[in-house]
């Protein structure tokens, strides 16, 4: 059967009557010159030049798409100026800069787009910036203490592949490093090797594993389990300087134990007199052993390999 087309004065049309099944799922509109405003009532509909319009109860008339050929985008039509501000109403429109916008009840126009951003797979807030692109990287921490960049569609912290950051970011608040301590990253010595949960002493060479107990000029233990790293990062060991990190302890102590490093960069009990001679190398407060064989959030576990929970001090 063929396809009806249903034509209905306008004045009329909140009393017509479709059948729609007698047309295949399809409402039709004629092509029809520009009417015009009808109190209480919206109207849409088409007019010869192709396009659908939206007309308001004053007459004022809402171009509602392009003509699109690929039939798969919702256009808008460009405007050559702000429009005026529509109290309880938000606008977004293109004007013929080819830029998106918004404006709020207030006059208050924001470019939603930057313009020149060809890539098509990013949304940029506030317009262009000027310079690099500012942007996020994926990262992770590898096996040697060094960030590996990983692929994906995560914002950027420039606009290169390398990981130099060339941009700086200002906040009342920074929330969800969801992992535990604050690593800084200190000079790691030649031939030496990141092992996270050991304790490391400091040289002029750079650190080192400790090697001696309550051993002078230890610094802290090597983190894995850090939410938030400071400093360069090559060639260099990240210490837990502050909050819970996972450790090598020689065994399990009642939780609040004062601890320093051993001979063998494991964790031990630090006696009440070494605290009194050296509290410079109280190392951490023993909190309990972790019995998990892995930790971390799902998809970034890291092996725990029998290590404990201590308080950075």
């Amino acid at each position: 059967m063929a396809n009806r087309t249903y034509n209905y004065p306008r004045a009329d049309i909140t009393n017509a009557y479709l059948d729609i099944a007698t047309i295949t799922g399809e409402f039709r509109l004629s092509e029809i010159s520009a009417p015009s405003g009808v109190t209480d009532t919206g109207i849409v509909y088409v007019m010869s030049d192709g396009n659908l319009y939206y007309v308001d109860e004053s007459g004022n008339r809402f171009k509602l798409n392009n003509v699109n050929s690929t039939g798969d985008l919702f256009s808008l039509y460009e405007r050559s100026s702000t429009p005026s501000p529509i109290s309880n109403y938000g606008q977004i429109y293109v004007k013929t800069d080819n830029n998106l916008y918004y404006l709020d009840d207030s006059g208050n126009e924001f470019q939603l787009n930057a313009a020149g951003f060809t890539t098509g797979d990013y949304f940029s807030i506030g317009g262009e910036p000027p310079g690099p692109y500012p942007t996020l990287r994926r990262c992770t921490i590898d096996s040697t203490g060094a960030i590996e960049l990983l692929t994906g569609p995560d914002l950027m912290l420039n606009s290169t592949l390398d990981d130099s950051p060339d941009q700086e970011l200002i906040a009342l608040r920074l929330w969800n490093a969801v992992w535990n301590d604050v690593a800084d990253f200190q000079k790691l010595a030649k031939d030496e090797i990141f092992d996270p949960g050991y304790c490391y002493y400091d040289t002029k060479d750079g650190a080192k594993i400790c090697n001696e107990k309550c051993q002078k000029s230890v610094i802290g233990i090597a983190s894995n389990t850090f939410g938030i790293g400071v400093g360069l990062k090559e060639g260099r060991v990240p210490i837990a300087v502050a909050g819970w990190t996972l450790a090598y302890v020689d065994k399990e102590y009642d939780s609040g134990t004062p601890l320093t490093n051993n001979e063998y960069g494991f964790l031990t009990e630090m006696k009440r007199s070494e605290v009194s001679s050296y509290p410079e190398r109280l190392v951490a407060i023993y909190k309990k052993k972790e019995e998990k064989i892995k930790w971390g959030t799902p998809g970034k576990e890291i092996d725990v390999n029998g290590r404990h929970w201590v308080k950075v001090k």
